[in-house]
C-alpha cells in the first residue's frame, strides 16, 4: 500500500494526512473511550477518504482494529460503520493491503542496528545483523540505504574502503533522532519520521513510463 506522507510545508505546520496522522486520531479516539469512523477520521484530516479507506482495510485484515457497530445514516444510503481499536502502541502500524507488516521491516531492521553500532558497520556486516528468519536483508539492500543516508549527510565514513576491503560507516550522533528509521522516497529524498522533515538534498529523477 502506498504511504502518504505528513510532510512539513514551508510555514513549518503539521499536515494532517497520512497514516501516522490517521492512526493519531485513532488513537485519541480510544483514548477517551469512543468508536471511530472513516467518516470521523475525514473530519479530522485534509487528505483523499480513499487513502483512508485503504488504510482502515489494511488495519481490518493485520487485525490492528476490529468492526463494533454500524450507525444508520440519518439521511438514509448505507451505514457507517464504527470500530475500535484491538491492538494499540503509539507508533503506527506498517502493513500491507493484506494486513501484512513486512513493508518497511528491512529498513526498520538495519536502523535498528546502525543506532547500536558505534564501530560503524560494512554492507556485509549490516547485511547480516539486520536479516532475521521472518526478513532477510541483502548485501545490496544494505549498500543502497546506506549510501542514501550517507549522500543524506546522516551518516559518516570510517573507512573508505578500497580494492578488496569495504567502505565502514557510522551513524551521526546528531541524526539519530529516535526510533523510526529514515524513509527512502521515489523523488530520492530521505525523510526523518521522527522529526516530519527531509534530511538532505532532494534529488529527483526521471520516472520510467
Amino acid at each position: 500500500m502506498p504511504i502518504v506522507l505528513r510532510l512539513r510545508d514551508a510555514t513549518a505546520k503539521r499536515i494532517p494526512r497520512g497514516n501516522d496522522h490517521y492512526w493519531s486520531v485513532m488513537r485519541e479516539a480510544h483514548a477517551a473511550g469512543q468508536s471511530f469512523s472513516i467518516a470521523s477520521v475525514n473530519r479530522a484530516s485534509n487528505a483523499d477518504q480513499r487513502d483512508i479507506r485503504k488504510f482502515f482495510r489494511a488495519l481490518l485484515a493485520g487485525g490492528w482494529i476490529e468492526l463494533v457497530d454500524e450507525v444508520p445514516h440519518a439521511r438514509g444510503g448505507s451505514a457507517e460503520k464504527l470500530y475500535r481499536i484491538v491492538r494499540s502502541q503509539s507508533a503506527t502500524p506498517v502493513v500491507n493491503k493484506n494486513g501484512g507488516g513486512s513493508q518497511g521491516r528491512a529498513q526498520q531492521q538495519m536502523w535498528n542496528v546502525m543506532r547500536r553500532q558505534r564501530a560503524g558497520w560494512t554492507a556485509s556486516s549490516l547485511a547480516a545483523d539486520a536479516s532475521t528468519d521472518e526478513v532477510m536483508v541483502s548485501r545490496s539492500t544494505a549498500l543502497a540505504y546506506s549510501t542514501r543516508l550517507h549522500s543524506a549527510e546522516m551518516l559518516i565514513v570510517v573507512e573508505p574502503g578500497g580494492p578488496g576491503k569495504e567502505r565502514r560507516w557510522r551513524l551521526k550522533g546528531s541524526a539519530d533522532t529516535g526510533p523510526r528509521p529514515p524513509m527512502i522516497l521515489r523523488s530520492k529524498m530521505v525523510y526523518d519520521q521522527n522529526t516530519s522533515t527531509v534530511v538532505g538534498p532532494i534529488e529527483a529523477e526521471e520516472m520510467q513510463p
